[in-house]
C-alpha cells in the first residue's frame, strides 16, 4: 500500500491518467490515491486506465480545482473508499466498487440543470451528500444501483436509470426522476419528477412537491407538507395524515384510495388555492 498523488503535469502528455509522469507513482492495488490542492491540473484522458485496479481509497481534497473525467469519458475508479471535496465539474464511474461515497462539496453548478459531480456505479452502498451538487445516473440512458442515499445539505438529482432502495433526507434539495422504495423526509425539499413512483413515503418535516406522474403507495405525513398540486394524474393508495402534517392536492387530478386513521385527533380544513 502506498500514497499516490495525481500531478497531471507531464511535460509531454499532461492530464492523461495512463501517463506515468502525471502521478507521483503509478497507482497499483491497495494504494491510496489523492487529488490535492497543490496540483490542480485536470484529468481528462485515459479514463479507463485503472478501472481494473482495486485501489484502497480515492480522496479528492478541498482546494483541488481540476476536473476529473469528461462527459464523453467518465473516469473509472475501483475503490473501497471515496471522499470528495473537489472544485471542478467532474464525471466519475465507480464501476463495480462496493463503496459508501462521502461527498462534502463539489463545483458549483454553472447554470440551471447542471451539476458539480456526475456519478454512476453498479454497487454503491450508502451515498452521503453533505454539500455540493450531485447527479446520480441523471444523464439519459445511464444506469446505476445504490442501496441508500443520505443527504443533509447541498443537492442531489437521482435519475430514472438509478435503482435506489432508500433515501433519507435531513436537509438540502432532492430531485427524484426514478422509482424509490423508501423515502424518509426529516427536513429539506423534495421534487418528484417524471414517472417517479414511491412505495413508502414517511414525512417528519420538509416539503415534498409531486410534480410528475408518479404515484405513492403509502404516504405517512407526520409533519411537513405533501404538495400534490398540478394537473398530472396521480394516485396515493393509502394516506395517513397525523397531527402536524399537511397535504395540498386537486381531487380532480389526485386519487386517494384509502385514508388510514391518524394516530391522534386532528383538525381538517380546506382552502382554495
Amino acid at each position: 500500500m502506498a500514497d499516490v498523488t495525481y500531478y497531471g503535469n507531464d511535460s509531454t502528455t499532461p492530464a492523461d491518467a495512463s501517463v506515468a509522469g502525471n502521478w507521483s507513482a503509478t497507482p497499483t492495488a491497495s494504494d491510496d490515491v489523492r487529488f490535492t490542492p497543490f496540483y490542480t491540473s485536470s484529468l481528462s484522458a485515459g479514463a479507463t486506465t485503472f478501472s481494473a485496479v482495486a485501489i484502497n481509497s480515492m480522496v479528492v481534497e478541498k482546494g483541488y480545482r481540476g476536473s476529473i473525467g469528461t462527459l464523453a469519458a467518465f473516469y473509472q475508479v475501483n475503490a473501497s473508499f471515496l471522499e470528495w471535496n473537489g472544485g471542478g465539474i467532474s464525471y466519475l464511474d465507480l464501476v463495480g466498487s462496493t463503496v459508501d461515497p462521502i461527498i462534502y462539496g463539489t463545483a458549483s453548478a454553472g447554470s440551471s440543470g447542471l451539476h458539480g459531480l456526475y456519478l454512476i456505479g453498479t454497487a454503491i452502498g450508502t451515498l452521503s451528500v453533505q454539500g455540493g451538487s450531485v447527479c446520480l445516473a441523471g444523464i439519459h440512458g445511464q444506469t446505476s444501483t445504490a442501496t441508500t442515499v443520505r443527504i443533509s445539505a447541498g443537492s442531489i438529482k437521482v435519475g430514472e436509470g438509478c435503482t435506489l432502495t432508500n433515501i433519507q433526507i435531513h436537509g438540502g434539495a432532492v430531485t427524484l426522476e426514478g422509482n424509490v422504495t423508501n423515502v424518509t423526509v426529516e427536513n429539506g425539499t423534495v421534487y418528484l419528477k417524471e414517472d417517479a413512483d414511491i412505495t413508502n413515503l414517511t414525512m417528519n418535516g420538509g416539503v415534498v412537491h409531486s410534480q410528475g406522474r408518479g404515484s405513492i403507495t403509502t404516504a405517512t405525513v407526520n409533519s411537513g407538507l405533501l404538495n400534490m398540486k398540478g394537473n398530472a394524474s396521480r394516485t396515493i393508495t393509502t394516506l395517513q395524515i397525523n397531527p402536524g402534517g399537511q397535504i395540498s392536492y386537486d381531487p380532480t387530478a389526485v386519487t386517494i384510495t384509502n385514508r388510514s386513521a391518524p394516530s391522534r385527533a386532528i383538525q381538517i380544513s380546506t382552502s382554495e388555492r
